[in-house]
């Protein structure tokens, strides 16, 4: 058997907590994951308005290439 502060050590645990300090701990873990949790919609609608400016800018650079003589 490993003990606790070991599998710490090696990765496998964040954190050891006392049993007294067990529930508040899953508690504050479980309310950070509500927070984590992206509203995928809005997410993927943000990234379009972000990237909007830059959709059109390699169209332009091809449209000039087209009319540049070789």
């Amino acid at each position: 058997m490993v003990s606790p502060q070991k599998t710490v050590l090696a990765g496998f645990l964040d954190k050891v907590v006392s049993e007294a300090e067990f529930a508040p701990a899953v508690q504050a873990f479980a309310q950070a994951m509500t927070m984590t949790k992206l509203d995928m919609k809005t997410h993927h609608q943000t990234r379009l308005k972000a990237r909007a400016e830059l959709v059109h800018v390699p169209d332009k650079y091809i449209e000039k290439d087209r009319h540049r003589r070789l």
